[in-house]
């Protein structure tokens, strides 16, 4: 369900991860110039930097800093570049189900917009 509404265009057997080399190979592409450890926003060439600003924004799930992606949105955001399958609505629920699990003790959701078309999807008549 998620899938058709979200309309990513992704696979259930697409990967939700890549193997560190392929994310390291593509990372001189972008001119970065740190460590692939974690991507760091500053490290990218300014080309490359409001895309990744706004991938930060947009397609992850962090609560604070808009400076760094993780391993795991590193490599959503390397096959989004490069126009490699990625299973963008598996990344979206897993984030959204780590905030609502989470340790915090406010539940917190992210992707509002995303859940008000799932929303819209299931009860039409709302």
């Amino acid at each position: 369900m998620m899938r058709e509404v979200l309309q990513f265009n992704d696979q259930e057997t697409d990967p939700i991860d890549l193997p560190s080399g392929t994310v390291e190979a593509i990372l001189p592409r972008l001119s970065y110039e740190g460590t692939y450890l974690s991507l760091m926003k500053k490290f990218v060439h300014p080309y490359w930097r409001l895309l990744v600003h706004m991938f930060i924004l947009c397609m992850t799930e962090n609560r604070g800093g808009t400076d760094q992606l993780s391993i795991t949105q590193s490599a959503a955001f390397v096959c989004l570049i490069i126009n490699q399958p990625f299973n963008y609505s598996k990344y979206i629920f897993e984030g959204m189900k780590r905030n609502v699990i989470g340790v915090q003790k406010d539940k917190f959701i992210m992707y509002p917009r995303f859940l008000q078309m799932i929303f819209n999807a299931c009860y039409p008549e709302l």
